[in-house]
């Protein structure tokens, strides 16, 4: 169980998946109900960010129950976090925000900093998709003072990268820019490289804002090659995404199109219609910007099916 949660970490997510496999597996045969919870949690969370959505489901609900069952509040709150994160993903924002603040209520019963600000910062994302920008910035200010408290490098990367999207959506490029490479640095001492990743691609993102087109490139092509490794498809499709900005101001447009069009349909398939939508209506925007109103218009008439 240990190793295979530390392969997690590591980014080694197929030997992961064999060793928590197994340890569910022991858990189950040895009457080991507590092994089998948190085995199940991980690998749920991992089918998550690999787009099985159905199967992330049950393994998290599995690992609930179970935690509910032994009336583990530590495994609870991380249980209802991993959900969260899920219906986050899907766009089901009222489920996550009902998971995480029960997640929230049960780390300040505990009066555990790092649960604490795993929650804030989960219900932070949520709001920044909502475009509710100043709520976000206030769970993450919050997560970081509780991060403050124990010195939780792992978690401190996280929020950092997620303020730093914020930042940018407020055209607040410096300081965006600033937190995601403290970010990348928190990362690299931590070796946690799904993070690390995170960070490098929302970097890459704000250096395309600022026409750092070399920046952007280098580092988002580091990006998408360990989403790739890590088989993380959404957070492929977003790079994708950003690969399309930068063929288009290279004017490298059949480039261009292919990077757009690798990004809708991964969402389309991953289920993903709010964001899917989203991103569709960004790629009508940049163009129409450019002056490509007949890409545009092919754009704008994809719908998600």
């Amino acid at each position: 169980l240990l190793q295979g949660e530390l392969r997690m970490i590591m980014g080694r997510w197929d030997r992961a998946v064999s060793d928590l496999t197994r340890a569910a597996a022991m858990g189950e045969g040895e009457n080991k109900p507590l092994i089998t919870g948190r085995a199940n949690l991980k690998l749920g969370q991992i089918e998550s960010r690999r787009g099985k959505k159905e199967a992330a489901e049950k393994r998290l609900q599995k690992a609930l129950k179970i935690a509910r069952k032994l009336s583990d509040r530590e495994e609870m709150t991380k249980a209802l976090q991993a959900l969260g994160e899920l219906h986050s993903t899907k766009g089901e924002f009222r489920e996550a925000k009902k998971a995480l603040r029960e997640a929230l209520s049960i780390a300040e019963e505990l009066d555990n900093p790092t649960l604490k600000a795993i929650s804030l910062t989960g219900l932070g994302i949520i709001y920044t998709n909502q475009d509710r920008t100043e709520l976000a910035i206030r769970q993450f200010e919050k997560a970081i003072a509780e991060l403050e408290k124990n010195e939780n490098t792992l978690e401190l990367a996280r929020v950092k990268i997620n303020l730093g999207t914020v930042q940018a959506s407020k055209d607040e490029y410096r300081e965006a820019i600033s937190n995601f490479e403290d970010a990348v640095e928190l990362c690299t001492q931590t070796g946690d490289i799904r993070q690390q990743a995170y960070a490098l691609s929302g970097a890459a993102h704000v250096y395309i804002l600022m026409g750092e087109e070399g920046t952007a490139r280098e580092y988002l092509e580091e990006a998408l090659s360990i989403f790739t490794r890590l088989g993380e498809r959404y957070k492929i499709a977003t790079s994708h995404m950003d690969l399309g900005r930068l063929y288009l101001a290279s004017g490298e447009f059949n480039r261009m199109k292919e990077a757009f069009d690798t990004s809708l349909k991964i969402l389309e398939d991953l289920k993903l219609p709010f964001y899917f939508d989203r991103i569709r209506d960004e790629i009508v925007t940049i163009l129409k910007r450019k002056g490509m109103r007949k890409e545009a218009g092919r754009y704008r008439k994809w719908s998600f099916s």
